[in-house]
C-alpha cells in the first residue's frame, strides 16, 4: 500500500487578467499571475486558462529549483482555483483581433526577468560551443546565438564570452 503525499501550496499573491479568447466556444481567456510556495519552494507563475478547455502554467524560481510533475499539477490546480477577489484586471475589448499574445508575452518576460534575470547573448565561436553549453548556456535558434540568463548559477564562469559592453557595465557596478 502506497501513501499519497499531498503537496502544500501557498499563494502569496494572484492577479487575474481577463482578455478576449481566440476560441469561439469560450468568450474570455484568463491569465493568472501569482507568487507563492510549493512544499517551501518559492515560485512565480503565469497560468493561461481557457475555462472549460485547457490550462497551462509556466513556473519560475530564483533558486533554479525543479518542480516534479505532481508539484506542477498541484500548482496549476491552485492557480485555477485562486480567489478572483484578489485583483482582477479586465482587458477584454482592447484587442482588435480577439487575441492577446502581447499581454501574455509581456507578463512572461516580467516574471522571467524577475526570477531568471536578463537574457545575455554570448560571443561564442563554433569551437567553444560545447564549453559554454556545459556551463548552462542555451542556443537561441531565432537569433542564432548562444545566451545565458544573468541570474543563472554559472553566470560568473561565462565572463570570457560576455560582450564587451556588458563587461563594461559589470565593472561600473
Amino acid at each position: 500500500m502506497t501513501t499519497k503525499i499531498r503537496n502544500q501550496i501557498v499563494l502569496t499573491s494572484a492577479t487575474h487578467y481577463l482578455v478576449d479568447s481566440p476560441w469561439r466556444s469560450v468568450d474570455t481567456r484568463v491569465f493568472v499571475v501569482a507568487e507563492g510556495a510549493c512544499n517551501d519552494k518559492t515560485f512565480g507563475a503565469i497560468l493561461s486558462n481557457d475555462p472549460g478547455l485547457h490550462s497551462s502554467a509556466d513556473l519560475f524560481s530564483e533558486e533554479h529549483i525543479h518542480f516534479d510533475k505532481a508539484e506542477y499539477q498541484s500548482i496549476r490546480r491552485a492557480l485555477k482555483k485562486a480567489n478572483e477577489q484578489n485583483k482582477v484586471i479586465d482587458r477584454r475589448g482592447e484587442s482588435v483581433s480577439g487575441y492577446h499574445p502581447n499581454l501574455y508575452e509581456k507578463l512572461y518576460r516580467q516574471l522571467e526577468e524577475k526570477y531568471l534575470g536578463q537574457k545575455v547573448y554570448l560571443n561564442v565561436s563554433f569551437e567553444e560551443k560545447e564549453a559554454v553549453k556545459a556551463l548552462g548556456a542555451c542556443w537561441d535558434g531565432g537569433a542564432r546565438r548562444w545566451f545565458v540568463m544573468s541570474k543563472s548559477a554559472n553566470f560568473d564562469q561565462l565572463t570570457n564570452w560576455l560582450p564587451e559592453e556588458f563587461c563594461n557595465l559589470l565593472s561600473l557596478a
